[in-house]
């Protein structure tokens, strides 16, 4: 069983998006969603967006962010015919799907390190994948 952790302290369903400028003039964006849960607002700070599209949609991309809960940090891999030993690398994103009695996640998470454990008696050797949510991370310039 693979451990999924939640943090209620990142999670917020209200994005507002600050831009390039001062005071009245300031670019500002909003993104929200109902959803009947307690409302929470997190306060994006971007300095260097001019345009208010492009505000807009870092907000929407954070919201859509904040509202997943749950992560899995850590999965150990069997060499496998589907995972063999060395077809991945650090950086390389990979969906993660657990489904158990204790939990349902189903995400996209990024490699961030692994280790290698040798083969100690009957036991094969095991892979222990560091990951990251995928949506973390920012992709293109």
């Amino acid at each position: 069983t693979v451990p999924v952790t939640y943090d209620a302290d990142e999670y917020a369903q209200v994005v507002i998006a600050l831009g390039a400028g001062e005071g009245r003039s300031r670019r500002r964006a909003v993104d929200a969603i109902r959803n009947g849960r307690l409302r929470l607002e997190h306060v994006l700070e971007a300095p260097a967006e001019k345009a208010n599209d492009r505000l807009a949609a870092r907000a929407r991309a954070e919201r859509t962010a904040r509202q997943i809960l749950g992560e899995v940090t850590e999965i150990q891999v069997r060499d496998h015919p589907a995972a063999p030993v060395g077809s991945w690398q650090i950086g390389d994103d990979v969906r993660v799907s657990l489904h158990d009695q204790w939990s349902d996640y189903d995400g996209w998470c990024r490699i961030t390190a692994w280790t290698l454990r040798p083969p100690q008696g009957d036991d094969p050797e095991r892979i222990t994948l560091t990951l990251a949510r995928a949506d973390r991370f920012t992709y293109g310039s």
